[in-house]
């Protein structure tokens, strides 16, 4: 009975092992079991029939019955197809050739140049989704791998591709590999891959060429064009030799790029159009694309633009039925390019955007396009925007090693540098980008170079330099026959020449280039070349010849939205009527100067330091007109014009903080910003501008329904009259202006506005400051140097003399009023008022300062950037919830910050450059501990604690901020030092930019640091520093200080005025009484106290003071006292 189980249970065993293997064969017959689990595929051995047509029907010029009858001797079905689905595709019938390729899918053959045409097919036949589904989840296999990573080239995935491929060894695979490299600007692996492949590759195959070719393109790309021409030559040779008539066409075009980049355009030409011929004989749709384009570029090199763009055209229709991204990512550039030469910026806008979008992860052509937009917006006067595409471009340019568009990428950075009136940092990048392409043999990129160069040297006044310059690149241009730049050169060099007062040969120069520009459609030129014209003719006092020119300067500009041209034309337009007496018409014009301008600082990108620097180059209109007011005794216009200019980006952006902090969705600000931007820049169509209008409507709403802010929000120009009944009894504002010769004060009070023309002159005045100290002698007060008291040498004569020459002559006025807000001009930004002496005898000695009465004594003084900005600061509102943060003693060695600190984007010197010393702060510990010993809800971060991250982390929800740290300015650029963690992700160093993004809510922010209220000192906003940085990130007041102090002292002037501060005192009362405090108590010598000034709103805090420690003993010894005794009562009951 047992035997008979065990034999039945056996037999049970056998029956369905063979059951299983039955299934499993007969499933292996009708394909569910295929070849993608075989690894190790043997590759494919066609018939030489097969062979000889398949290297026709891809490389050669063919008869269509020869085809037919070699297709005919085919037996192998799958040749058979495989033929077919070739001839279909020459014919440009890619859904039937896709197919009949498809239905062999199946059995995955072992051939790779069946997946390159598969894909490409799947790719024009919208295909390709479908494809990647099916393969989706099949197991890994050479070929299966190749196919995933020709889908994810074709689609812009390079790292996709890579990643599938590294660890291939056949040559097909090593070559799409090197491709994929090649395309994310790896151009070495790329290189060792492709010779990889040129070593295992059959040098007896016809398409041995096609390696060779491949490598000499990445030694172009890599600016080695010697070395790529030799590989070009030869490999059409090879080409030639094997009659592979698409090689040989692919060697042509190649070494057509050669000859245009060495200025041979007749011989490009006749290249590109021999390759072409060839394209067509082999029937090769990707090919002639190619051809046309690079046709295309040839064409732009020889000026005919209406023919490069014929046949930009004529390539991208063929790339599109191609679905061949890279190329009309290229392609897109290329024709942006061109319509920026002829003005076209909304339609060069959509050619780069949709050139980014076909891009993927292609490096250089991101880079083609984001240059490309950078140059839009940088024509467009819409600086802030381009330095963003710029700044993308160039981190992009350094990741690869192509030379040339390196170079590019940074000579469009020095250009930006340019365009924002920074003449010597763009001349810097100018020569650094000279000695990196120094042998470089590309006439086109050289006269480029050598322009841009001109240009910087000209603004620096180094106009025979310049003249060099300009001459130079007009030679190279007009030895390439460079139609633009042989028209925009002389144009500027016209503009050197009247700068050299060589009126007459500028005037020949520009009347030859008028007509030939307007030919040739450059309108941008014809108004640039009437302009120079008028400021000749205005220079030799022809005012009405040089209004006719200025006024055909500003229809052409405005025609084709040349805001910058515009903009002069009507300012010296404005000049010429009022030198004819024509007051009313000077005005009108300058005053139409100045609303391009402002139209022209809409962009909401709100670069603070590219708007800044763009407007300093801007400014004149409005010194001009309030100069102009001010010899008409229109003191109310003047302080208006005043008020419009000056700390007006700092208004701007301050007002801009109410939307940035009343909307939580960064990506919805940015879209309305750049909606308003498009909107405003008057290069869109009537259809396409209710498009816009209709989206900035639906984002209006969305504000209003979600977030509940109205976007009527954006303040009204300033005026005087309505401004004056919001300044609060017992306030005074003494706002001061200096033009050339003359100095004004306006002093506002509430409901009374007196202007006064002061006695000293400008010079006068400054000469004063000067002898103050030696801090403000040749801005040493931004140097490096450390002052000391006695370095510091304080003399008070000269600031008797200063105070005799700013206030004294309005002391009648404001001897009632108890609080002065000052709102200083650029030249007087880093001296305190304070500190001006109001008494002296001539006895006295200057530096003796115990006996010395200042201002200080008489006022509390506070500080604005300008009368706008001190409502604007009034009236936030901030949520005082009494919650404080103390920072203070960072743990950082002088080793780890030379070695850690970088520069901004704008100013990117390193800071080897500097020499910078730390000093320990041996009080800050102990400044931080005494306020937090008067503060309750205080976090404190000390020591190791005091890091950038944990600043970050805390700061946001705080009504008052004290930093006690080490502060440095660095190229102009001030920034904070924190304690640095090697986990740390941040740098330990906070600069401006960094500090505006951190969405503060604060009523103080406290920098107790040396020369935290320094920066870079711009012409109508005054001190770029931390002061303007705190309150765009919103705080409503800041206490910076103007120059090294003792961190000793520090310590005890702010106890002092946290302690005035904390008994309810307003923040510039508190100030005030603790610099009494410290000059009775301690020293009467400015250098002591007289650094640290207050800017913003001036009133007081609410929050909680901590128990005094004079009560807390009393408390906690009772306390002890009453625990002492329930204790000694418990323990006796328990004795009882």
């Amino acid at each position: 009975m047992v035997m008979k189980k065990l034999i039945m249970k056996s037999a049970i065993k056998i029956s369905l092992a063979l059951i299983i293997f039955v299934l499993i064969l007969f499933a292996s017959t009708i394909g569910f079991v295929s070849n993608e689990n075989k690894s190790n595929q043997t590759p494919l051995k066609y018939s030489k029939d097969f062979q000889a047509l398949y290297f026709a029907l891809t490389s050669q010029k063919v008869d269509a019955e020869e085809i037919q009858k070699s297709n005919s001797l085919l037996k192998n079905s799958f040749e058979k197809d495989f033929a077919n689905a070739l001839w279909l595709k020459r014919k440009q019938k890619f859904d039937e050739a896709f197919k009949l390729l498809e239905k062999h899918l199946y059995n995955y053959p072992a051939d790779y140049r069946f997946y390159d045409e598969l894909v490409l097919l799947a790719l024009i036949s919208n295909k390709s989704d479908d494809l990647e589904k099916k393969i989706l989840n099949k197991d890994r296999s050479s070929y299966i791998d190749y196919l995933k990573a020709l889908l994810a080239y074709h689609k812009g995935n390079f790292s996709n591709s890579v990643e599938l491929l590294k660890d291939k060894s056949d040559a097909e695979p090593l070559l799409l590999l090197s491709q994929s490299f090649r395309a994310t600007g790896d151009y070495q692996k790329a290189g060792i891959i492709i010779d990889s492949c040129l070593k295992i590759y059959p040098k007896e195959n016809p398409d041995y060429c096609r390696m060779i070719i491949s490598k000499g393109s990445l030694y172009l790309l890599s600016g080695k064009n010697e070395e790529a021409e030799k590989l070009y030559t030869t490999g059409y040779n090879l080409a030639t030799e094997n009659k592979n008539q698409k090689e040989e066409a692919k060697a042509l075009i190649n070494l057509a790029i050669l000859d245009d980049y060495n200025g041979n355009v007749d011989e490009a030409q006749k290249k590109l159009d021999k390759a072409l011929n060839l394209a067509k004989e082999i029937e090769d749709i990707e090919l002639q694309a190619i051809a046309y384009s690079e046709t295309g570029v040839s064409f732009t090199y020889s000026g005919e633009i209406v023919e490069a763009r014929k046949n930009y055209e004529k390539s991208f229709e063929l790339f599109s039925k191609l679905k061949n991204s890279e190329r009309l990512a290229n392609l897109s550039a290329n024709i942006g390019s061109l319509y920026v030469q002829t003005a076209n910026f909304s339609a060069a806008i959509k050619s780069f955007e949709e050139g980014l979008k076909f891009a993927g992860e292609n490096t250089v052509s991101r880079i083609l396009n984001l240059r490309g937009l950078g140059d839009v917006y940088s024509n467009l006067s819409d600086y802030s925007k381009a330095l963003e595409y710029y700044n993308e471009a160039k981190e992009l340019s350094e990741k690869i090693k192509n030379v040339n568009q390196k170079a590019l990428s940074e000579i469009s950075i020095g250009t930006l540098y340019y365009n924002l009136n920074r003449p010597g940092k763009a001349l810097s990048t100018f020569n650094k980008v000279a000695d990196e392409i120094a042998g470089t043999n590309d006439p086109y990129l050289m006269e480029d170079l050598l322009f841009k160069s001109a240009l910087a040297y000209t603004d620096l006044d180094s106009l025979i330099i310049a003249e060099q310059h300009f001459r130079k690149a007009l030679s190279i241009a007009e030895t390439v026959s460079d139609i633009y730049y042989e028209a925009l050169i002389p144009t500027y060099l016209a503009d050197n020449l009247i700068r050299q007062k060589k009126y007459r040969e500028s005037e020949t120069l520009l009347n030859g280039l008028i007509n030939k520009s307007f030919v040739n459609g450059f309108t941008h030129l014809v108004a640039l070349q009437n302009l120079y014209l008028g400021i000749s003719n205005y220079h030799q006092k022809n005012y009405s010849n040089a209004k006719n020119y200025l006024i055909k300067a500003d229809k052409t500009a405005f025609s084709v939205n040349d805001l910058n041209t515009a903009i002069e034309a009507k300012y010296y337009q404005a000049l010429c009527f009022e030198n004819d007496g024509k007051y009313a018409d000077a005005e009108k014009y300058f005053l139409e100067a100045i609303s391009l301008v402002e139209k022209s600082s809409s962009s909401a990108s709100l670069n603070t330091q590219a708007e800044v620097f763009r407007f300093a180059g801007l400014k004149d209109s409005y010194l001009k007109l309030t100069d102009f007011y001010l010899r008409q005794s229109g003191y109310s216009d003047a302080f208006d014009m005043i008020e419009r200019f000056r700390a007006r980006n700092t208004f701007r952006n301050l007002n801009e903080l109410k939307l940035q902090s009343s909307v939580n969705n960064e990506d919805l600000i940015k879209n309305y910003y750049d909606i308003k931007w498009k909107l405003n820049a008057d290069i869109y169509s009537v259809s396409e501008k209710d498009s816009l209008q209709r989206i900035l409507n639906s984002i209006q709403n969305e504000f209003t329904i979600k977030y509940n802010f109205n976007p009527d929000y954006e303040r009204k120009p300033f005026s005087i009259n309505s401004a004056l009944s919001k300044i609060p009894e017992g306030e005074v504002l003494l706002s001061y202006y200096f033009n050339s010769d003359d100095v004004y004060a306006f002093i506002l009070k509430k409901n009374s506005f007196t202007p006064v023309k002061l006695q000293k002159s400008k010079s006068g005045i400054m000469e004063i400051v000067r002898m103050i100290s030696p801090v403000y002698d040749n801005n040493h007060i931004l140097s490096d140097a450390y002052y000391n008291q006695d370095l510091f040498s304080f003399n008070s004569e000269a600031a008797n003399k200063l105070y005799e020459a700013l206030i004294k002559p309005l002391k009648e006025k404001i001897s009632d009023e108890q609080k002065i807000i000052f709102s200083l001009p650029v030249e007087l930004s880093v001296v305190p008022m304070e500190f001006l002496v109001t008494e002296f005898n001539s006895t006295d000695s200057p530096f003796y300062y115990k006996n010395k009465k200042f201002l200080i004594e008489d006022f509390t003084i506070s500080y604005t950037p300008s009368f706008s900005v001190y409502l604007l600061q009034r009236e936030k509102p901030i949520i005082q919830n009494g919650k404080v943060l103390l920072v203070g003693d960072p743990q950082i060695t002088q080793s780890d910050f030379a070695q850690s600190y970088r520069g901004s984007l704008i100013e990117d010197q390193t800071f080897s450059s500097r020499s910078l010393k730390l000093f320990p702060l041996r009080y800050s510990r102990e400044e931080v501990e005494q306020i937090g010993n008067m503060l309750s809800d205080a976090s404190v971060l000390l020591s190791a604690d005091a890091t950038e991250e944990k600043f970050i982390e805390n700061v946001a929800d705080k009504s008052l901020i004290h930093l006690s740290t080490h502060s440095f300015i660095h190229n102009d650029q001030p920034f904070i030092i924190f304690s640095r963690e090697a986990k740390d992700k941040s740098d330990g160093y906070l600069e401006t930019g960094e500090i505006v993004k951190l969405k503060l809510n604060s009523e103080l922010v406290v920098l107790s640091s040396c020369k935290s209220g320094l920066g870079t000192i711009d012409v109508t906003e005054g001190v770029l520093g931390m002061q303007k940085s705190f309150f765009e990130a919103g705080a409503k007041s800041v206490v910076v200080s103007l120059w090294d102090v003792n961190d000793k002292y520090t310590s005890y002037f702010m106890k002092s005025f946290y302690k005035y501060l904390s008994e309810g005192y307003s923040k510039s009362e508190a100030l005030r009484l603790a610099k009494l405090f410290f000059k009775e108590n301690y020293s009467a010598n400015p250098y002591y106290w007289a650094a640290f000034v207050l800017s913003g709103d001036n009133s007081s805090i609410n929050f909680s003071k901590s128990i005094p420690f004079r009560i807390k003993y009393p408390v906690i010894l009772i306390s002890l006292l009453i625990l002492f005794y329930i204790s000694y009562r418990a323990f006796s009951g328990k004795l009882r």
